[in-house]
């Protein structure tokens, strides 16, 4: 699997503005220019801290088209990833996945050891 330092994707809008989505040397997704995902407005990407306890990304409750989450590179463990119940999926430091047609407030996130961070970005609905 090659590395995704230094990718980068591009997006343009309906409107013809460029956006992109770049992940720099710490293993970060940077978000530059504005995201318009399904006719939304832009595409905030935003933090989370996973600890020994299971919760939800956010309490948002609107559907997304799609959800993308990265662990930190810099993280010293896995998180797991899943519904309420059951968080079984490992993110190793610098991993992700993209989830569809779901809410934030349905996927839950816990850490193996210690504190993590989760870079998480979403649009549509």
């Amino acid at each position: 699997m090659s590395s995704p330092l230094g990718q980068v994707i591009k997006i343009i809008n309906s409107d013809g503005s460029v956006g992109q989505i770049t992940v720099d040397s710490n293993g970060n997704l940077k978000v530059t220019g504005n995201l318009t995902v399904s006719g939304e407005a832009a595409v905030n990407p935003f933090d989370v801290t996973s600890t020994l306890t299971p919760a939800a990304l956010s309490d948002d409750t609107v559907y997304r088209d799609a959800v993308t989450i990265l662990a930190d590179a810099a993280n010293s463990d896995i998180v797991k990833v899943g519904k309420t119940g059951s968080q079984t999926f490992p993110l190793l430091p610098g991993a992700g996945i993209t989830l569809t047609k779901t809410q934030l407030s349905l996927i839950f996130h816990v850490a193996v050891s210690g504190s993590q961070v989760l870079h998480v970005i979403c649009g549509g609905s």
